[in-house]
């Protein structure tokens, strides 16, 4: 796993949220009745997102953990990020494995560390 796009979005200038505690993410799993792959928690225990609700130049906001726990109460799809101001959400469906849009529940990434690379690369190829 490549965390680069971290220095990206600080190179922007975008504020990123610190690290979540292990307590933090085993009480939004419990919450939302989801267990996050590993390559979220992962990342997630590095930087929980943006700390603002902001978009970076690719017009793309990373959800901090409380966000994620509270937008995604009882819902089958669980949103992690947006595209454009919400137009797209952007995270996992329960029951599957990958990353999916919103709109169309389409697969877009078969894992977070591949959204991510996606994200750093060509945003557009998959919203």
């Amino acid at each position: 796993m490549n965390y680069s796009i971290i220095e990206d979005w600080k190179r922007e200038g975008i504020v990123l949220n610190g690290p979540v505690n292990i307590d933090e993410m085993a009480d939004c799993e419990r919450f939302l009745d989801f267990n996050f792959p590993r390559d979220f928690k992962q990342f997630y225990l590095l930087c929980s997102g943006f700390a603002e609700a902001v978009m970076d130049s690719k017009m793309l906001t990373l959800w901090p953990i409380i966000k994620i726990q509270w937008e995604n109460w009882d819902q089958a799809f669980i949103s992690v990020a947006d595209y454009n101001v919400g137009s797209t959400n952007i995270g996992y469906i329960k029951g599957k494995e990958g990353i999916y849009r919103d709109y169309d529940e389409k697969k877009i990434c078969d894992s977070f560390d591949e959204f991510l690379e996606h994200w750093q690369k060509e945003t557009f190829v998959y919203i």
